[in-house]
């Protein structure tokens, strides 16, 4: 038991579990950027051999505490240090085994008080009418994790077993020809704007698609189209006089009412209508859908028996939906859903208006905004209340943050997390942890301080091997030859860094809507696109000025960070950095991301890949980029009288100011960017030191 203990609570062990434990979050960081977040927390965060490893990790720390007496007043900087990090570790399972997470979806001018869980479970029923059974398990939304699961019920003596024997990822629904099916015929209507859509019509059936009904072999009550199997082929017959063009020939043909007529790919005036397939005998069949863009629905395809008898069923369900799923087999009812579960809350959310501000010329989003009221009967309680990015509406424990928003731009999409005890104790443990790492330092009798002290007494006998060691690394610093990169002024203009640093001392109103100097703007806007403080030995203010003055050569400068290899390889950049010129193409305009964008902001932040993540800080970078050197960035120019103090940019003055007003302002941006590049070329500066001063005085 001696030598259990002495193992258990040993500096060995300690060492040992958190090697392990870097190890471990350091695969786990490769698993989530190659499989997804989901994959990770499956394999690793929450598996039971790394909660064990964590639990013994806290029983070695507890153990060593008591061990070394790190209760003595002289240990009290170590004791703090290792309660901290069992306050964390305690901290980590209340959001484990207590927390949850979930989203919550609002349409405008609509209420919720339910979330649907970020976790997914899968529940299945079996009843007789008499008696009922029920299983449940909670799952990770992975085919590996899903599939192969197997649960066995039992109802009045009747042997209940089912099998989940495949998954599907953004799954569908596909016909295809196999024995012991149906007939079906697959149809593609088209109409204007509202786009192709396939028609699947199994014999006897009717389906209303816009303003037509179409139906196979189903006598038509109202107006429609009711094709038909003959030996020669297929036929239609419409209730009214129809009137179409051959597609193939071009030809108009008018089919009076009730008229047979052989079927082929028709022009409905308004709608096009093809037959894509006929299947005499077919099935429908689950497949994999597109793995790129928004993820849907997932599927599962069961095999339920019933005291032997075996029949199969498609459940669809997922992260954050969830459906249900039944079938009868020998007089038993079973129900299986997948997916997420609903959670009530105590109160409920209305969301009264969702805004919505793109970047101008890409038409990016560039932020959005949730306007609620928060509703609590029990508390005789209503709340306006903002939800935007880093503006987070917290109450009653429970904290939602802006997420995404519906395709038509007229509902969002709120993500809950209710986990105020864990995020309570987890940031008591860093507090006490960064106390601890503090005192340590200047404890007195701590370790630091003896080894300062020892550090000093060894200085003054090392000091002569110092001066030694001094100069003969000096000797060689001057003896080796000196390498450096020298850029050519020829290939990019650098402008005069003084008449930089005036300009950079001018007003302009910030995105937060505050007044900053302009060399502020320049620093947040070069650490934006290039994530540096100077840019090839040029300050901001020269690299701002250089963009908005000589666009055609920046746009060739790799300036736009990029991270992710799959963009770099995509978009041709080889390094760090791309040019403007390789992300949108400038003799046609087209942004070369766009659709990346697009997929990237219609997902989930729990969704969203690290190719996702960015796609979407390039597209912020490129949309920085352009405001630069289309002058938007600068709203220099106060409106005179305004009520809120506006600032606008010279671009927005006739909308802004009255025609006597705004002739000062008017073309001052473009005027001043045409001195700069004329005093490049002849070196007075006068000019362009003027226009600075001119500017100054109409912002005093």
């Amino acid at each position: 038991m001696k030598k259990l203990t002495g193992l258990l609570f040993s500096m060995e062990l300690t060492g040992m579990l958190i090697l392990l434990f870097t190890i471990s979050i350091g695969f786990a960081t490769f698993v989530e950027n190659d499989f997804g977040t989901l994959a990770a927390k499956a394999r690793i965060y929450n598996a039971t051999w790394f909660e064990l490893m964590l639990l013994l990790l806290a029983v070695n720390m507890t153990g060593s505490i008591v061990k070394y007496k790190m209760y003595l007043k002289a240990k009290w900087p170590v004791l703090v240090f290792h309660v901290s990090f069992l306050v964390i570790l305690l901290g980590a399972a209340v959001t484990r085994y207590i927390g949850y997470e979930g989203v919550m979806s609002i349409r405008e001018g609509k209420s919720s008080s339910q979330i649907m869980s970020s976790d997914t479970y899968l529940r299945i029923w079996a009843s007789d009418g008499d008696a009922r059974d029920y299983a449940a398990k909670k799952v990770f939304a992975l085919p590996s994790e899903v599939k192969g699961i197997k649960r066995k019920l039992s109802v009045n003596g009747h042997d209940v077993v089912v099998e989940i024997a495949d998954y599907f990822v953004n799954a569908e629904e596909q016909y295809v020809e196999a024995p012991g099916g149906g007939e079906v015929l697959w149809l593609v209507f088209a109409e204007g704007e509202g786009g192709r859509r396939d028609i699947f019509l199994n014999r006897g059936e009717t389906a209303h698609v816009g303003k037509y009904n179409f139906s196979f072999d189903n006598d038509l009550t109202g107006d429609g189209i009711n094709i038909s199997k003959v030996d020669d082929g297929l036929v239609f017959k419409a209730t009214d006089t129809l009137v179409h063009m051959d597609m193939m020939t071009s030809e108009s043909v008018t089919v009076p009412a009730n008229t047979t007529y052989p079927f082929k790919a028709m022009n409905l005036g308004s709608a096009n209508l093809v037959l894509k397939a006929y299947y005499e005998s077919a099935v429908k069949q689950l497949v994999n859908g597109l793995t790129e863009g928004m993820r849907g629905k997932d599927a599962l395809l069961a095999r339920i028996s019933v005291d032997g008898q075996t029949h199969t069923l498609n459940i669809f369900g997922g992260p954050f939906r969830s459906e249900n799923a039944e079938i009868v087999i020998n007089g038993v009812t079973v129900t299986i859903n997948y997916g997420a579960k609903a959670i009530q809350l105590p109160f409920s959310i209305t969301l009264e208006d969702f805004i919505l501000d793109r970047y101008p010329g890409s038409n990016s989003p560039a932020s959005y905004a949730s306007e609620v009221t928060v509703v609590d009967e029990e508390r005789s309680l209503v709340m306006p209340f903002r939800i935007y990015m880093n503006n987070v509406l917290n109450y009653r424990g429970f904290r939602f943050f802006q997420s995404s928003y519906d395709k038509d731009e007229r509902g969002t999409i709120l993500s809950v997390n209710h986990d105020a005890a864990g995020t309570t104790i987890t940031y008591l443990g860093y507090l006490m942890m960064t106390i601890g790492m503090i005192v340590a330092l200047f404890y007195r009798k701590g370790r630091f301080i003896t080894l300062v002290r020892k550090a000093a007494e060894v200085r003054n006998a090392r000091k002569k091997l110092s001066v030694l060691l001094l100069f003969a690394g000096l000797s060689a610093v001057l003896a080796s030859p000196a390498t450096g990169q020298v850029m050519n002024p020829d290939d990019l203009p650098v402008i005069d860094k003084s008449h930089a640093g005036a300009f950079g001392k001018l007003q302009v109103l910030g995105n937060d809507g505050r007044l900053e100097p302009v060399s502020t703007l320049a620093s947040e806007v070069l650490r934006k696109i290039a994530r540096k403080n100077t840019f090839e030995g040029m300050t901001p203010e020269q690299v701002f000025l250089g963009i908005m003055c000589y666009p055609e050569l920046w746009n060739e400068v790799p300036i736009i960070k990029i991270s992710h290899p799959q963009l770099k390889d995509y978009l041709g950049v080889e390094g760090k950095y791309a040019a403007f010129s390789q992300i949108v193409d400038l003799s046609t305009g087209n942004y070369r991301i766009r659709d990346f964008v697009e997929n990237a902001y219609a997902k989930k932040p729990s969704e969203q890949s690290k190719f996702d993540k960015d796609v979407m800080q390039v597209d912020e970078r490129v949309n920085i980029y352009y405001m630069v050197y289309s002058g938007t960035f600068l709203k220099m120019f106060p409106v005179q009288g305004d009520p809120d103090n506006a600032w606008i940019n010279d671009i927005h003055s006739m909308d802004m100011l009255d025609a006597r007003d705004s002739i000062p302002v008017r073309g001052v941006i473009s005027a001043y960017e045409s001195s700069i590049v004329g005093a490049m070329n002849t070196g007075d500066w006068s000019t362009p030191d003027a226009m600075l001063k001119a500017i100054d005085r109409y912002q005093a």
